[in-house]
């Protein structure tokens, strides 16, 4: 499977959950998750994709699960999560993220795990942890990290798992 068609789960209104990974997919049009309301469960890994549209999700409003992992993204629309409000793990593990918008988060206050370990982040801005107060897990290791800033986790209040490991380290404020 390289491209979905985009009305190939139009039918499946009480699918929960959907297993793509370990495909070749590139590409996911515009609207083809639109049906998937009923969907909690969303894996992407081990596919090709580059870009996703800003409302892909927009209508998985039940998703609790969703895993991107060793795809080739690069950057992610600001809105791109705005409607997954019940998010509990995100996973973005070994893509190509430099960086990410400061409020791609924004929505996602009952996430209890966030993975972006394997990717090229160099810096951490505040404003993606700022909305995070149930994050337990964060996954940063294996990146470009050379600098804590003061205060970066201070949001993460019931933080229970950082992993740092493998990144380039010099200056912790």
């Amino acid at each position: 499977i390289t491209v979905l068609p985009d009305n190939i789960f139009t039918p499946l209104k009480k699918l929960t959950q959907l297993q793509l990974n370990g495909n070749q997919i590139s590409e996911i049009p515009t609207g083809t998750l639109d049906s998937l309301s009923n969907l909690n469960y969303l894996y992407l890994d081990n596919n090709q994709i580059k870009e996703l549209d800003s409302s892909i999700f927009n209508k998985t409003v039940n998703l609790y699960y969703l895993t991107l992992n060793s795809n080739i993204l690069s950057n992610l629309s600001s809105a791109i999560f705005a409607n997954n409000g019940r998010l509990q793990n995100l996973y973005l593990q070994s893509n190509q993220f430099e960086t990410l918008p400061l409020n791609i988060f924004n929505q996602l206050t009952t996430l209890y795990t966030l993975n972006l370990q394997t990717n090229k982040i160099t810096n951490l801005e505040i404003e993606w942890f700022e909305p995070l107060r149930n994050l337990q897990s964060l996954y940063l290791n294996g990146n470009q990290i050379k600098e804590l800033p003061e205060k970066i986790f201070s949001p993460l209040i019931q933080l229970r798992y950082l992993y740092l490991y493998s990144n380039q380290l010099k200056v912790i404020h």
